[in-house]
């Protein structure tokens, strides 16, 4: 407060009280990479049923899940393309029925098809949907990219960089889980928006 002592006209003026600092913003917490939509596909017969659902999400304080869109590659094998991009189809709705307000992905970019016209066709049909990233590949290579687990060594191919591209502009980020090192490189060459790896394992801690 001015005591008056400069001559200035602000004598007998008070500064406002500092308003009261807000409530700390409780930070987001999500799940990166849920395989809930897989196990209840009926082609998951290994594995459990799911354990995350709306209620136990709540309880445990998850605010959001990525929920993946994934079939195996047996299972691709076994039901041929059209059948596959069904059971996608399905995963969709049932994320939507499930799972109201939460986050898609695709793992595994083969179940786009080899077939270019019919690859973007689908991925656009994703996008729609809002899918939040693409997993290009997973235990086996595929038309995309290499995997880290196949015995032969590929990189990123002509059709995985058109894909990339058309990710880009449609904002879709571009997941390297499962992909080779050479994949890896290849892809952070080209690639223009980050890249993430949703659910990858370290080499070693340092």
């Amino acid at each position: 407060k001015c005591q008056g002592e400069c001559g200035c006209s602000c004598h007998g003026w008070e500064a406002p009280e500092a308003p009261e600092a807000p409530e700390a913003y409780k930070p987001i917490t999500c799940d990166m990479h849920c395989d809930a939509l897989w196990q209840l596909s009926g082609y998951a017969l290994r594995q459990a049923p799911p354990t995350v659902d709306l209620q136990r999400m709540q309880f445990g304080g998850l605010d959001k899940v990525v929920l993946s869109l994934y079939l195996s590659d047996a299972t691709q094998d076994s039901l041929g393309d059209d059948e596959s991009w069904r059971s996608i189809e399905l995963q969709v709705k049932r994320a939507k029925d499930l799972f109201p307000g939460q986050f898609i992905a695709l793992e595994g970019g083969r179940v786009l098809s080899l077939d270019v016209v019919r690859m973007m066709s689908r991925l656009k049909q994703l996008t729609a949907d809002g899918i939040k990233y693409l997993t290009l590949t997973h235990n086996s290579n595929n038309g995309l990219c290499g995997s880290a687990t196949d015995k032969k060594v590929i990189g990123l191919t002509k059709l995985g960089y058109e894909v990339i591209k058309e990710c880009d502009d449609y904002g879709i980020f571009i997941d390297v889980s499962h992909a080779s090192d050479t994949s890896i490189a290849e892809i952070l060459d080209v690639q223009v928006r980050p890249v993430i790896a949703s659910h990858s394992g370290c080499r070693a801690l340092l």
